[in-house]
């Protein structure tokens, strides 16, 4: 991810982590799952998905260490409304705020469809 950020002039980087990925938090290292069942279980929030449409998400956020990556990242449970498991979102650049990261995460799906007409 830091070789991406360097890649693009040092931008923030999103990407997804598997729920077993191990995070350290407090000395402990755990699962990302186990850590964010562990504490309290979200805030509803209203986003805007693709630039348009609005719907409900339970959002929990937290700056851990990514025992894979070896530094601090910032790490998000999102969990869309209507789905039972969360998924989990890294971002590079820790002075973001959750709600901006979420905005940016949902903008990727337009870029990717761009891509995709683009090859066609």
């Amino acid at each position: 991810m830091d070789e991406a950020a360097k890649e693009s002039g040092g931008s923030q980087v999103i990407s997804q982590l598997r729920k077993n990925q191990n995070i350290e938090y407090r000395g402990r290292i755990r699962s990302v799952e186990s850590y964010f069942n562990s504490i309290n279980k979200g805030i509803d929030q209203i986003i805007r998905v693709r630039g348009g449409k609005e719907i409900k998400v339970t959002v929990s956020s937290a700056r851990l260490k990514v025992s894979s990556h070896s530094k601090k990242r910032f790490v998000i449970a999102l969990k869309y409304d209507g789905e039972n498991d969360y998924r989990y979102l890294v971002a590079t650049d820790l002075t973001w705020r959750t709600q901006d990261i979420i905005q940016a995460y949902t903008l990727r799906w337009l870029i990717e469809v761009f891509f995709e007409d683009w090859k066609l």
